[in-house]
């Protein structure tokens, strides 16, 4: 039988539950869907509070939120959603954990597409594995539609996108109405991919011309993050929803951070961006070197590396080095 499709009428439905930084490398397939299939109606299903990065998305026609921690309740009203209407003509699954499995299993889904991994891999009509070559994690995701299109897509770039008014009402309330600033990021959800907290404030006074520095606020890092801010004299900025950094990105002029979800964001809104990896492959987390003013220092080839050990080797002065790199790509790319 024949699976394909060429601009016909379809109700599609994408998901990645979790977590920050796969959702927004998940944004390459929706593009490659719009582009490849133009009359779809696109949706797609994340757990709260990831789903916020995706608010406003023109290639998603509905955005599904998923409760944090589901209860019956809510998994019966996403059901009911997922049910009403036309019937879910393909279904893919970007993180194929035994959830996101059984609620594709549950949508009345003709066709699924997830990973051929344990039992839970029985659910979909189309199991995938990951692709020889390209590691990258874009082209994992966009392998996914193969059993659908026919062919794999040409992967492009992450995109995000936010509001201009709540933009301008955020800056607002920040105190940063038409003022240049840097977003500096030194928390981490893993102690392991943090750089030395020691090393944000030298780096922070080598940017005084980069305009105001703004500390993130990392949640259960509050003390760290309070003193970079004091120390590198930049100013922390207070708990912000990540919707709301999202606006914030689109005004930056520049991110520096650990590897992490926001880092992914500061990508998909263009920000030239250093990320500082620990024990990540940048092949696989990181694949926008050759696409922008975008850089990444440390990292790991395999997990036989050690990735604290060479996150600890980045100096500042690598850093600054990489950072007067990726603003000279930008500058270029704005005088064309």
């Amino acid at each position: 039988m024949d699976y394909r499709v060429r601009g016909c009428a379809v109700r599609i439905l994408v998901t990645r539950l979790r977590f920050l930084g796969d959702i927004v490398l998940s944004t390459p397939l929706l593009q490659a869907l719009r582009d490849e299939v133009p009359d779809a109606r696109i949706e797609y299903l994340a757990s709260a509070p990831y789903a916020e990065v995706l608010q406003g998305h023109p290639c998603i026609d509905r955005l599904h939120v998923l409760a944090a921690q589901p209860g019956a309740g809510d998994l019966l009203r996403l059901l009911r959603a997922l049910r009403a209407g036309p019937r879910i003509d393909w279904a893919i699954d970007l993180f194929s954990n035994p959830r996101s499995a059984l609620i594709l299993a549950l949508s009345g889904a003709r066709q699924r597409v997830g990973s051929d991994r344990g039992l839970r891999g029985r659910l979909y009509q189309h199991r995938r594995q990951r692709p020889a070559g390209d590691r990258s994690a874009i082209r994992h995701h966009l392998d996914r539609l193969v059993p659908m299109l026919g062919q794999l897509p040409a992967p492009g770039p992450t995109r995000l996108f936010a509001d201009a008014a709540r933009t301008d009402r955020l800056l607002d309330s920040l105190g940063l109405a038409g003022g240049q600033f840097t977003l500096i990021h030194p928390g981490s959800t893993w102690p392991e991919k943090a750089w030395p907290a020691q090393r944000w404030p030298e780096l922070m006074s080598g940017l005084r011309d980069q305009g105001q520095m703004l500390v993130v606020l990392p949640p259960g890092e509050e003390d760290m993050a309070a003193e970079v801010a004091r120390a590198g004299g930049g100013k922390l900025l207070p708990a912000l929803s990540i919707a709301d950094l999202s606006c914030l990105l689109t005004r930056a002029g520049l991110y520096v951070g650990n590897d992490g979800g926001v880092m992914h964001m500061a990508v998909a809104h263009q920000v030239p961006t250093v990320g500082l990896f620990g024990p990540t492959e940048p092949d696989i987390w990181f694949p926008y070197t050759q696409t922008g003013p975008y850089r990444v220092l440390g990292g790991i080839e395999g997990p036989e590396d050690d990735g604290l050990a060479r996150l600890a080797q980045v100096s500042v002065d690598m850093v600054q080095l990489a950072i007067d790199e990726v603003l000279a790509i930008a500058a270029e790319g704005q005088a064309r």
